[in-house]
C-alpha cells in the first residue's frame, strides 16, 4: 500500500530535534529521507540518557525511516554532492544559522531548472546573544535583549 508521500525525496541537512522531527514525520508519511550529517555525526547522537547501546534513544527515534550519509559540507566536494542530491529531491530541509547556507554555497538555487521549480519556507525563532553564547528567548522579552534571528528552511521542489 502506498502512503501519501510515496515517491517524494527529502534531503535532510538538519540536526538536533526540530528539523529531524519534521523529516521523521515526512518519512512516516512515505517520503524517502536522505539525512546528511557532519563527519562527527548529528548532535542528537549524544543526547541522553537513555541510550540504547552507544546510540541515543532521542537520535534513534527521530531518525527512523531515513538513509544516512556523512559529508563535510564545508568542502567543495561535499557541497557538490549535496547540490546533486538536491537537484533530484522534492524537499531540502536545513537549519543553518542566518547566511550560513550561502557561505557554504548551498543557499536557494538561482539558476537553471531549479529557479522555476523551487520555493522556500522558513521558520524563525528569536535568540539572545550575550557573552555566554545564544539561547532562545520568548518574543515578549525581545524588547529587553539584543536579538538576532535564526531560521530553519525547507526548499520545496514544485514539479
Amino acid at each position: 500500500m502506498s502512503s501519501a508521500l510515496t515517491g517524494f525525496t527529502v534531503i535532510d541537512l538538519t540536526q538536533g530535534l526540530c528539523g529531524p522531527f519534521a523529516s521523521m514525520r515526512l518519512g512516516d508519511a512515505g517520503a524517502e529521507i536522505i539525512k546528511i550529517e557532519p563527519l562527527t555525526g548529528d548532535s542528537a547522537r549524544t543526547m541522553g540518557p537513555p541510550f540504547i547501546g552507544d546510540e541515543s534513544a532521542v537520535f534513534l527515534s527521530l531518525n527512523r525511516n531515513k538513509k544516512s550519509l556523512a559529508l563535510d559540507i564545508r568542502k567543495p566536494e561535499g557541497q557538490d554532492i549535496v547540490r546533486r542530491l538536491a537537484a533530484k529531491a522534492d524537499v531540502v530541509l536545513e537549519d543553518f544559522g542566518p547566511g550560513e547556507a550561502e557561505k557554504l554555497s548551498l543557499g536557494m538555487p538561482t539558476s537553471g531548472r531549479l529557479t522555476l521549480n523551487w520555493c522556500i519556507a522558513q521558520s524563525a525563532r528569536l535568540v539572545k546573544k550575550d557573552h555566554y553564547g545564544t539561547c532562545p528567548v520568548p518574543s515578549w522579552l525581545s524588547k529587553r535583549w539584543q536579538i538576532t534571528q535564526t531560521h530553519s528552511a525547507a526548499l520545496v521542489n514544485r514539479r
